[in-house]
């Protein structure tokens, strides 16, 4: 039925839109409803959830929407893993554009009719709309975190904080046309954190072109706590690791700083507690134009946002971060040296891409 329904749409690509998800009970009834009442025609669009075998319930709140709207189908990922789920939605899906999208976000009703005019005007092989960080509550230390991944200095991700469309090297989520697929393969079942950076920075390997637009913005809920950032951070850290291991191609200077960030710090620590006189003098000038910078990064955006009070809590969150981020890095290419990184990562799918996927050794 969808399939012929998407066949007989001339006038406009059809769009097969992913959800990957698992346990989302909370959130996937709103998420669903902001994407079926976007502005793409009907006839021309289908939501393929592939579930992970909820124990919550959402395989039920998703079935209850396949019995009342045709556009809505369900797909069973028993591997339970997002690129799995990535992998077996794209093999589902009927439509000549991807888009991928989450159910723990909600979406602006023109959503996909910007992606897919965004992918059509710039020639790009994948295109993504930033992310606004928002508070995922009102307290104060949800607000700071918001605000301190709202910046260059805090994240480098710059869907993130770019106003500008443009360039860039991965965005979130993604709209592809299906072709590329065939072309530049599926993402690597492997990598149970990271496949998307590893899959557009594959894709610019291939001599591809990744391009962000800013005619519309997700909203992105980060971590409520600082001890739920930092170990999301430690973990991205440990798998960027792993992933430049299988595929050198996805080095970037900015996965490998807060290493030696961290190293540095902790060095000049050394130096100010067991130190004396000017060897804590030393330590502590280490430590100084980082800190400055840090504060007058966090200053300015608790300023813009009309907030100055949470500057300290923004350069505590900040200086949390990059430090939770290189333990991860640290630990991941200590756990790539050791060989016992091997065992963290996914089962291999079938839609890897041959050139260098295979490179790892121990």
């Amino acid at each position: 039925m969808i399939k012929q329904t998407l066949g007989s749409v001339l006038t406009r690509p059809t769009v097969s839109v992913i959800m990957p998800c698992r346990n989302e009970e909370r959130f996937i009834r709103a998420s669903l409803a902001s994407l079926l009442s976007g502005s793409w025609p009907p006839a021309a669009m289908e939501l393929v959830v592939v579930d992970g075998r909820s124990t919550d319930r959402t395989r039920e709140i998703v079935q209850e929407l396949v019995r009342t709207d045709p556009r809505v189908r369900l797909v069973d990922n028993p591997q339970q893993v997002t690129p799995a789920a990535l992998n077996a939605g794209i093999r589902a899906a009927h439509g000549d554009i991807i888009v991928r999208v989450d159910a723990h976000t909600t979406y602006p009703r023109e959503y996909v009719a910007v992606l897919v005019r965004a992918l059509e005007e710039t020639g790009a092989d994948l295109v993504g709309c930033g992310e606004q960080p928002t508070p995922a509550n009102d307290g104060v230390w949800a607000r700071a975190i918001s605000l301190a991944l709202s910046g260059p200095f805090g994240t480098g991700s710059a869907y993130r904080y770019r106003r500008q469309s443009g360039p860039v090297d991965t965005v979130p989520f993604g709209c592809w046309r299906r072709a590329l697929f065939d072309r530049v393969g599926l993402f690597d079942e492997r990598l149970l954190r990271n496949q998307d950076y590893e899959h557009a920075s594959r894709i610019r390997k291939h001599g591809g072109r990744v391009f962000l637009t800013t005619e519309a913005h997700i909203r992105y809920h980060p971590r409520a706590s600082v001890g739920a950032l930092c170990r999301q951070a430690a973990e991205t850290g440990m798998w960027n690791a792993f992933t430049e291991r299988l595929h050198p191609y996805t080095f970037r200077l900015r996965h490998v700083l807060p290493g030696p960030f961290l190293l540095w710090v902790l060095a000049a620590l050394a130096l100010i507690l067991f130190g004396h006189g000017s060897t804590r003098t030393a330590g502590a000038l280490m430590l100084a134009p980082y800190a400055l910078a840090n504060v007058l990064s966090s200053l300015w955006l608790s300023l813009v946002s009309g907030a100055p009070q949470l500057a300290p809590l923004v350069a505590g969150v900040v200086a949390a971060h990059h430090l939770a981020y290189g333990y991860g890095i640290c630990k991941g290419w200590l756990l790539v040296a050791s060989g016992r990184w091997r065992w963290r990562l996914g089962q291999p799918g079938d839609g890897l891409p041959q050139p260098s996927s295979e490179s790892a050794g121990a």
